[in-house]
């Protein structure tokens, strides 16, 4: 704008450069200044001559003659665009954030595998998620620390083993990643629930860290493989069962790939054959065929 005209301008000069939506509420001002309201103090939107819209605050007040007409208004006005950009930039970031938060908490809440989470670096407070509590049979919100990261025992209500022997506070995943500042992963821990029962977890634990690198909390997620480890004991029974069951009747069991000649066998085929059973397991068809008694060979590959 030319230096003449930032210093002498005119009312509807100014008024023609207000924003069209602005201008009912700045003349409304104007016309409610009187004796004993004879100031005021607001906001608009200016519209500079290159088409950039401005923001100003404004302070002013109203002079009057002895008859109480109105002959002039003094002001100070502060372009405040900048600091508007900053607080909507602040309103969409806080939006933003709030939405995010939003969504993580629906994540937690409806992930199907238990979600536990500690905002303080010694885990001294630790909530979960739905599942978690629904596992760990408590309620919304409830804490659930067994102890902090330097030993100290806070609930007692629930018992953790590590390949069967007790773990102390401190050992446990969540509470090792947040002392030590590093991600605990696969970690396979029994739990003694306030029941009495007794379920497994597997899973892993990572610290949280705060803007200058420091631990904060830390995070872990687990699932509940009480089910999947007893199917794998039944498995290893029922093979084992049936590993004797062929030992005792002088038989084996086997299975022949022929793309690739790979002949895998139950270990009974070592006591079958006289060979020793870490040799029994694996084996090729061409090895076994060279086995086979000369005369029965031709027999052997008609069937084949």
């Amino acid at each position: 704008m030319p230096l003449e005209k930032a210093v002498f301008d005119t009312g509807q000069n100014f008024f023609q450069q207000l924003h069209p939506d602005d201008r009912p509420r700045f003349l409304a001002l104007l016309d409610d200044l009187k004796l004993g309201a004879d100031s005021y103090q607001t906001e608009y939107r200016w519209l500079r001559d290159d088409g950039k819209e401005l923001t100003f605050a404004e302070s002013a007040r109203a002079f009057f003659d002895g008859e109480g007409n109105l002959i002039r208004v003094v002001g100070a006005t502060t372009n405040i665009t900048e600091r508007r950009q900053v607080e909507e930039l602040v309103r969409k970031n806080e939006k933003l954030a709030r939405q995010r938060a939003e969504e993580l908490e629906k994540l937690m809440e409806s992930a199907p595998i238990a979600i536990f989470i500690s905002r303080d670096p010694e885990c001294r407070e630790i909530v979960g998620n739905r599942l978690a509590n629904q596992i760990y049979e408590t309620g919304h919100n409830q804490n659930v620390s067994a102890g902090s990261t330097l030993g100290e025992q806070l609930d007692a209500t629930r018992r953790f083993y590590r390949g069967g022997r007790e773990l102390s506070p401190s050992e446990l995943p969540m509470q090792t990643a947040a002392r030590e500042g590093r991600e605990i992963r696969d970690d396979k821990i029994d739990v003694v629930l306030p029941s009495q029962k007794t379920i497994c977890m597997l899973g892993s634990a990572s610290p949280l860290f705060d803007s200058e690198n420091r631990v904060r909390g830390s995070v872990g997620a687990f699932t509940d493989i009480t089910r999947h480890r007893a199917a794998e004991a039944e498995l290893l029974d029922s093979q084992q069962r049936l590993n004797l069951a062929l030992a005792v009747s002088n038989t084996y069991a086997f299975e022949w790939e022929p793309s690739t000649d790979l002949v895998k066998r139950t270990a009974s085929f070592g006591l079958v054959m006289g060979i020793p059973v870490e040799d029994a397991g694996f084996d090729t068809g061409q090895s076994y065929f060279q086995r086979i008694h000369p005369e029965d060979r031709p027999c052997f590959l008609s069937i084949l």
